[in-house]
């Protein structure tokens, strides 16, 4: 209730990237957007926004996403804290297993190739 209700003075927010552009972090802080709950606004970052949305040149458009992002950055209304990481250890005769963005995996594609040479295992 009281994040729904602005009555805080910190909270924890988390957020990953669900596609590979910055505009599926930086769209987050638009001042229309109803995700956005720390109550934040800067008209100058929503035109970056804007802009880049509309822009078809794609290093014009990475400029307006650095603009952007140094109004957030120098505003500071988020404290990134951390990025999420995945470690992943793949043998070398398994198949089908493709790394992915968001780590969801289709394990029914996922086999051993009984051909494929294993290394031999290392000595110290």
């Amino acid at each position: 209730d009281r994040r729904e209700n602005a009555d805080f003075q910190i909270i924890r927010a988390g957020w990953y990237g669900d596609y590979l552009d910055p505009s599926t972090f930086l769209e987050l802080f638009k001042g229309d957007n109803e995700m956005e709950q720390s109550g934040w606004k800067n008209a100058k970052y929503d035109h970056y926004i804007e802009a880049a949305r509309k822009e078809t040149d794609p290093a014009r458009r990475m400029e307006d996403f650095q603009q952007a992002e140094a109004i957030l950055l120098d505003d500071l209304p988020i404290i990134p804290l951390y990025d999420y990481t995945t470690i992943i250890l793949v043998r070398p005769e398994v198949r089908g297993y493709e790394n992915n963005l968001l780590d969801q995996h289709i394990y029914t594609d996922v086999y051993l190739d009984p051909n494929a040479a294993t290394p031999e295992p290392q000595k110290d």
